[in-house]
């Protein structure tokens, strides 16, 4: 047996050479497939991740452009008043405290629209929109370059007038005279009605926080004074500020605590001797116990917001004093004062009407005193409140006729029952023949009209006597009676009229 193996063939070897090639060679083409394969779905793949990133970025840069806008108009927001385009009270400030600062002299002017309560209550506030910006328009027109126009509260404007050289008093006067005249807003022709403060920098303050208070004191003395004019800040008006502010704080816990007392005073029927009705008036005692003037203390309460609320309780205590002296035939009714602001406010008639059906009391034992201002002011409104009123039974006196401007058509077109001539016609009417003309001649026209003519301020025996021979039917005064608490006047009334029948207020 042979130990060595047989060689193999020289065929064979090689065979098995090509067949390992052969493979190899499908190997590297399958491995080549693989690989171009692999490397198209990379080259895919790649491309949708670019487009996805030039989609993000595109994404990222509308965003951000959106932001920046929003940013915009947030900053645009804070700078203007959405309302009248004027800019907003923060740019004003930011403007003002910027202005001081680099030590420029600049007038700043705080404008407020007198009786833009009233335009709301009688028009809509759609009617006093229009009319702010109309004021807004009015100011910007005549604005030159670095000054700003900037609305700081609900009717209240500021303006920032850059100052130079010999001008000073032009550029004031462009904004001043520009408010000068009527308004037309929503198709309703207003009187363009402001009152101005007025202060400087550096002349009047150094800082932005003093020259503002002192334009604002500027422009409570215009209130003060009466409204729509224009003042200039002087150092004395610090007390007389400093003095409101105190008063004001008194009044509105006066108010809140219901410490306003009432007082009467009668009025006297000239044909039969009796107290007919009283006259009710507001009294206060502050803190050291000193009487504070009506003129005073009603002004202020109109003026801060707190005539409607202090007006309802005067009545209310009129008419519970009164209630009782009319049930036991003492007095026939009362008068009581009525504000312009509150009669010419929204919701006036169902107060009144309100309080009569709360106490209980008689509408046709209540006489409302009105002023020739509450009609000057809006004499359509003011007719329509009274005659609504007037068919509820309440009637209406004109007071104070004769004190200034007096239109005879009011005594037409308003349902008037009463006029009370005021005091000083009959001043000195024993020697002076044109007051007793005039007394005269309005006792015969109110007779002639169905109207009650009474005269005011009646002090002598000789002007009572004057006033039986014209046949005045009612006078009032301190030959008769001072003004009194309740309980003084019910005395009075007890040793005056004692019991009697009752006659009509208007009788």
């Amino acid at each position: 047996m042979s130990y060595l193996a047989p060689v193999p063939e020289a065929g064979t070897r090689l065979g098995r050479v090509e067949r390992r090639l052969r493979r190899e060679q499908t190997g590297r083409r399958e491995a080549e497939r693989l690989l171009e394969s692999k490397s198209l779905e990379l080259f895919e793949a790649n491309q949708q991740l670019t487009a996805f990133n030039n989609e993000l970025e595109e994404r990222v840069r509308l965003r951000t452009a959106e932001l920046e806008q929003a940013r915009e108009a947030a900053i645009m927001m804070l700078a203007t008043d959405h309302l009248t385009g004027a800019c907003s009270r923060r740019q004003y400030a930011e403007a003002l405290e910027s202005a001081i600062k680099m030590g420029e002299r600049i007038a700043l002017l705080l404008i407020d629209l007198d009786d833009f309560k009233g335009v709301n209550d009688r028009l809509g506030h759609q009617v006093g929109d229009a009319l702010l910006v109309q004021v807004a328009e009015k100011l910007r027109g005549v604005c030159q370059e670095g000054d700003l126009v900037a609305r700081v509260g609900g009717d209240e404007f500021a303006v920032i007038v850059h100052l130079c050289g010999d001008d000073e008093a032009d550029a004031i006067e462009g904004y001043l005279a520009t408010l000068q005249g009527q308004v037309i807003a929503s198709g309703h022709t207003l009187p363009c009605n402001v009152s101005v403060g007025l202060a400087i920098a550096p002349d009047d303050a150094c800082n932005a926080e003093d020259l503002q208070r002192f334009a604002d004191i500027a422009l409570y003395k215009v209130k003060r004074a009466g409204k729509a004019g224009t003042a200039r800040f002087k150092p004395d008006m610090l007390h007389a500020y400093d003095e409101r502010q105190q008063l004001e704080f008194k009044l509105r816990a006066a108010v809140a605590q219901d410490q306003i007392e009432i007082w009467f005073q009668p009025i006297m029927d000239l044909a039969t001797g009796r107290m007919q009705t009283l006259e009710c008036l507001a009294r206060w005692q502050d803190e050291q116990d000193s009487f504070v003037s009506p003129e005073v203390f009603i002004a202020l309460a109109e003026r801060c917001g707190l005539i409607e609320q202090l007006s309802q309780q005067i009545l209310r205590k009129a008419l519970q004093s009164a209630k009782p002296w009319i049930e036991s035939e003492l007095v026939d009714g009362i008068t009581v004062n009525i504000s312009p602001l509150d009669l010419l406010s929204a919701g006036f008639t169902d107060r009144i009407l309100g309080a009569l059906r709360d106490n209980n009391y008689p509408s046709y034992r209540l006489i409302l005193e009105i002023t020739e201002g509450v009609v000057l002011q809006d004499i359509t409104t003011a007719e329509i409140v009274m005659r609504k009123l007037r068919g509820a039974g309440v009637h209406f006196a004109l007071d104070d006729f004769g004190s200034g401007y007096s239109n005879l058509a009011y005594l037409h077109r308003l349902p008037i029952s009463v006029l009370k001539m005021d005091r000083n016609l009959l001043k000195d009417v024993e020697h002076a023949r044109s007051g007793q003309a005039i007394i005269q001649h309005v006792v015969a026209l109110c007779h002639d009209l169905n109207i009650r003519a009474v005269c005011e301020g009646v002090e002598r025996e000789t002007q009572a006597h004057f006033l039986s021979d014209v046949m005045c039917d009612k006078a009032q005064g301190f030959l008769y009676s001072r003004p009194a608490p309740p309980a003084i006047i019910e005395a009075v009334l007890r040793n005056h009229n004692g019991v009697a029948v009752q006659q009509d207020l208007t009788s």
